[in-house]
């Protein structure tokens, strides 16, 4: 049963027209219960006649003659929050932290571990959240609405694990798999008491009934209480247990470990030994590898894939990051990858086998036969064991772009440039589509050009007598270098490769054909040199000082040439306009 179930049933055990006989019996209750142990287990439900809470219980107590331990329980409230007690005696005084059920006249619950807790803040309504112990031993993180509690599944998808619901009351469910895991893991047994009633209303003249129904085989031991006549009265409340038996102790186990099976695809590969092509799975057990004599295919086999293999990752950046050598999913795997010298992706068989099933699927549906051998790079890296000095734009202007300085080497504050976010969807264009030049190149704009801080830069201009408020922060940015004196060929290069990337943005955001380029991949390679370029010299500028002097380079022929401080704040109290 899901929520969404449990709040059906909810309705229809609420609904005083139901009045046919088998619904004033408890087998639907006891039937709920079994069947609400699947998908969602609710773990806690009050409202609507019904009543449910489960408490985590070490299964080393439920054992020999536990039974009349807890059905002789006092019963309990749901915990606020863990408590604390005060001992004292004639001499000293000590504090003690208690467990929520020390009090319940129960031996084995007063040990329980509490699932939910329902907190009550000052001036707000109640909320519910799981114990502190389960939420982290599961990796759960409330999720943006401040409703569920979600963790990553293998897929990098925000999986909701415990959900809550505030419909006439509370229903808060655990996912199957994440109890039974708990459940493994602190060695517990799952222990729900329950009460639900139903009742016709009016005053009730007859003495209630209590029949026992002990059902071992599902592990429900419950008490009836039934009215009968022109009023009536259901009432069932007992214990419900969920057990974890060895088969599934050992398929847990077995998932934590990474020893479950688990389902490989078969890729194209070009075997290493001979350079043969064949169909092989990547399977580890059917990988060879240097330690270990073996006539099967090496793990280190190239697997060539299209290009546009990477364009489905690149669609869906909340989840998925394109680095230069690596694809990886936020936070779940990621795949090593490079580019050969006729453009094509390549892998390793042993790396495409640690990579979800799902996500091989979407990889074969790209393989393809080797246009040529695996890059220089990979080669020098992978087989020779060797640090390669090959120059990579992508890498170089991530790294300068990472690590901008916002000082010059004396300390002195300087903000001319700053990183974005948007540092990490920016690749290189390995296909021919317009679309994957078309963002490309927009990443390209808002790394490099929104980068400039426009607030600085006119603040300086202004502190230099050179602002102009008809210009742009790339021309007032060249107008702050020319006053400063800075070497006009690299004012140039840097005024000149921000222009050109703002155009060619503009040139496509209208659709110009004459700037979609017939060698998209070696252009926009080339415009990631010269981007990395001119913001390394901008880097520079700003180490040395450049935007930082004592005194300004700037005389004012007003001044009889006399050297203006920077810091002077008379002189552009309102904008100034040349």
């Amino acid at each position: 049963m899901r929520l969404e179930d449990i709040r059906r049933w909810l309705d229809l055990w609420n609904n005083k027209a139901a009045l046919s006989p088998e619904f004033w019996d408890a087998a639907p209750v006891l039937d709920m219960l079994v069947e609400s142990r699947g998908n969602e287990v609710p773990i806690y439900v009050a409202g609507r006649g019904a009543y449910i809470y489960a408490i985590a219980v070490p299964s080393k107590l439920l054992r020999k003659d536990w039974l009349g331990d807890v059905l002789g329980s006092r019963g309990f409230m749901v915990p606020r929050h863990l408590g604390w007690s005060c001992v004292f005696n004639a001499s000293q005084t000590w504090g003690e932290l208690s467990n929520p059920f020390a009090h319940t006249g129960s031996r084995i619950l007063g040990k329980g571990t509490p699932l939910v807790i329902v907190r009550e803040a000052p001036r707000a309504s109640s909320y519910a959240e799981p114990n502190q112990i389960l939420a982290h031993t599961l990796n759960l993180h409330l999720d943006a609405r401040r409703e569920n509690w979600e963790t990553l599944n293998e897929l990098g998808e925000l999986v909701p694990r415990f959900r809550v619901s505030r419909d006439q009351g509370f229903i808060v469910t655990l996912e199957r798999d994440a109890l039974d895991e708990y459940l493994v893991l602190s060695s517990s047994t799952l222990v729900r008491c329950f009460e639900l009633t139903k009742w016709t209303g009016g005053m009730l003249h007859v003495d209630s009934k209590a029949v026992d129904t002990f059902d071992p085989e599902n592990d429900i031991y419950s008490r009836v209480y039934r009215v009968e006549g022109e009023q009536r009265l259901l009432r069932v409340r007992g214990i419900d247990l969920t057990r974890i038996d060895r088969k599934m102790r050992a398929r847990i186990w077995s998932r934590l470990r990474g020893d479950e099976p688990r389902q490989y695809e078969s890729f194209t590969i070009s075997r290493l030994e001979d350079g043969q092509i064949l169909e092989w799975p990547a399977d580890p057990n059917q990988l060879g590898n240097y330690f270990v004599e073996s006539e099967l295919p090496h793990e280190l086999s190239a697997v060539f894939f299209k290009p546009e293999v990477l364009l489905q990752y690149r669609a869906e950046p909340e989840r998925f990051t394109v680095h230069p050598t690596r694809v990886e999913c936020k936070d779940a795997w990621e795949l090593p990858y490079d580019v050969n010298a006729a453009g094509q992706i390549h892998a390793y068989l042993v790396d495409l086998a640690r990579i979800p099933h799902t996500e091989q699927l979407r990889w074969k549906a790209h393989n393809e036969r080797a246009k040529g051998g695996i890059s220089k790079r990979a080669f020098i890296r992978d087989f020779k064991g060797e640090w390669t000095d090959e120059y990579d734009p992508l890498i170089s202007l991530k790294h300068i772009a990472s690590n901008f300085p916002s000082t010059d080497r004396s300390g002195r504050a300087c903000k001319i440039w700053s990183s974005c976010d948007t540092v990490d969807a920016l690749g290189y264009v390995h296909t021919n589509s317009k679309k994957d030049l078309q963002d490309q190149v927009l990443n390209l704009c808002k790394v490099v050009v929104e980068g400039l801080e426009a607030k600085s830069i006119n603040n300086l201009a202004r502190r230099l007598n050179c602002y102009r408020d008809d210009l742009g922060t790339i021309k007032q940015l060249k107008g702050v270098l020319g006053a400063l004196k800075a070497d006009p060929e690299q004012v140039e290069q840097i005024s000149g490769t921000f222009a050109e990337v703002q155009r060619l943005r503009s040139g496509m955001a209208a659709h110009r054909d004459g700037l979609i380029l017939n060698d998209a991949k070696l252009a926009f390679r080339q415009r990631l040199e010269e981007c990395d370029a001119a913001l390394r010299c901008l880097a520079k500028m700003v180490r040395d000082g450049l935007f930082t002097p004592t005194v300004s380079v700037h005389r004012d022929p007003r001044r009889n040439g006399e050297e203006r401080q920077t810091a002077l704040r008379a002189v552009h109290r309102s904008p100034a306009k040349s």
